[in-house]
């Protein structure tokens, strides 16, 4: 398969996981049955930075090609989620239980989105 169409279909499916993957640390957050305001902040900092990764992957589309030096952006912008979402946790010099569940759940989804 031509490395073009590789790369764009990688792109869409980024994409097409980010709701799902914010509805997934939605569930986590709500799973014992208490949103506490630290995992109100680590969401509200996650949903920001997608709001930004969605952005930046559609203007990648916009000329249908993907370069390396794109692809190398958004992947230091999948990290950058993940080291916003860690610092926002660790604010209050400890990372509880929950938090650190909805970060490894956010790393996970981030990783199962890496290939085709």
């Amino acid at each position: 398969m031509n490395e073009q169409l590789q790369r764009l279909k990688l792109i869409m499916k980024k994409i097409s996981s980010v709701q799902r993957i914010l509805d997934e640390i939605n569930e986590i957050a709500n799973q014992d049955g208490e949103v506490t305001e630290e995992e109100v902040k680590i969401i509200n900092s996650i949903n920001y930075h997608f709001e930004k990764y969605v952005s930046m992957l559609e203007t990648v589309l916009e000329d249908g090609k993907i370069d390396d030096f794109e692809l190398e952006q958004i992947y230091a912008y999948e990290k950058k989620i993940v080291q916003m979402a860690s610092s926002e946790a660790f604010t209050d010099g400890k990372i509880s239980r929950d938090e650190k569940n909805l970060i490894e759940s956010l790393i996970a989804n981030l990783e199962e989105i890496q290939e085709l």
